[in-house]
């Protein structure tokens, strides 16, 4: 990763932060008074499985048995996606859960108005930006997607999808997520670029 691309990713997560910030009724509020209008049971509960995609719950245990998996067959190219990607699931949400609690963004479920004071809070609630289920979408997506390039859309897609899910069930402000997709795609992009097994990364073939 470059230190261009590095500066780059940094400049536009701290915009972003001073949108929302500074700026909340530009674009948090009529995303979300767009998304307050619609209501559908069905379809509250397939995004709520949707989010499911960037929950520890369902990442850390795949990602240890892919590891566990291509220990026990031999196989170093399982082996090393998985534990990539778990490092960035790690990694990022860790980064994400600090800017949370350093930050306390107040979730829309909780307020109507997204100017509402902000500052450092450890209270339930209070955690709102970056999304950390966003973070951690967008940094698998990262990952895979050097793996599999053939890929990297499907991948981008599903992270974009765990995204909405967290903004239509009340959870996140739309910067919230934007935020956390660009933390996520730094961190999956890092991950991507050290070494394994004291060599400098290289792109092994995919399991057939």
């Amino acid at each position: 990763m470059t230190v261009k691309q590095q500066t780059l990713f940094v400049a536009l997560f701290v915009s972003v932060l001073s949108v929302a910030g500074f700026f909340p009724h530009a674009l948090d509020l009529p995303v979300y008074q767009a998304l307050r209008t619609f209501h559908n049971p069905l379809a509250e509960q397939i995004w709520d499985a949707v989010a499911y995609l960037g929950d520890g719950w369902v990442v850390v245990p795949v990602c240890l048995v892919l590891a566990g998996f291509g220990y026990w067959r031999r196989r170093e190219c399982v082996q090393e996606i998985s534990l990539r990607c778990l490092g960035a699931y790690t990694i990022s949400g860790i980064a994400a859960q600090g800017f949370k609690h350093l930050l306390g963004r107040p979730r829309p479920r909780l307020i109507d108005e997204p100017s509402a004071q902000w500052g450092p809070s450890f209270v339930s609630g209070f955690d709102a930006f970056p999304s950390g289920h966003t973070t951690c979408a967008f940094a698998l997506a990262a990952v895979l997607s050097h793996f599999y390039p053939r890929w990297r859309i499907v991948f981008f897609i599903l992270a974009c999808l765990v995204a909405t899910a967290r903004m239509v069930r009340g959870s996140h402000w739309v910067t919230d997520v934007v935020a956390g997709a660009l933390l996520g795609t730094f961190v999956g992009m890092w991950m991507v670029t050290l070494q394994w097994d004291q060599r400098r990364l290289r792109t092994p073939t995919p399991p057939t």
